[in-house]
């Protein structure tokens, strides 16, 4: 069976997550930055600001970076499928994947984009920091978040 031109690229969905940068999901909100913790809250928000310029961005044919956010200690990224759940999920079951498969690959990928140990992301995530993807269909509704805080 072939696969329509529109849907190959969800096959990839596990390589096409290798931009490591942030998310902001309001469900997540932070303020834990006590004087204890004010180093890690600064670079969270350095790690925003200096990413934000970049943002919306095109990573794929179906993935738009859309923002980035920090809070408290942590640096969110919000992340726009270019399809909905039922085309993806019409797409896995072609492909013979599950979702938990899916998310799991995302997982992964995203874990060691960020865990590079010469990036300023992983001296951010050894410090306590934590990064948080969240991923949403083109229709708004969301499919998964992704938390990073260790490598």
């Amino acid at each position: 069976m072939k696969i329509k031109t529109k849907y190959r690229g969800l096959l990839l969905l596990p390589l096409i997550f290798t931009v490591g940068f942030f998310s902001q999901s309001p469900s997540y909100a932070r303020d834990d930055c006590s004087e204890k913790n004010s180093e890690v809250c600064d670079q969270a928000q350095r790690i925003a600001s200096s990413s934000a310029p970049h943002f919306p961005m095109r990573i794929n044919q179906n993935t738009v970076i859309q923002t980035v956010y920090a809070s408290g200690s942590a640096v969110y990224l919000n992340a726009r499928f270019d399809y909905n759940e039922s085309e993806m999920r019409n797409a896995l079951e072609v492909a013979g994947k599950s979702e938990e498969e899916t998310i799991s690959a995302i997982s992964r990928v995203a874990k060691s984009s960020i865990c590079n140990p010469s990036s300023e992301t992983y001296r951010f995530v050894a410090s306590g920091g934590t990064i948080i993807y969240s991923y949403f269909f083109i229709d708004g509704n969301k499919y998964s978040d992704i938390e990073v805080n260790s490598c």
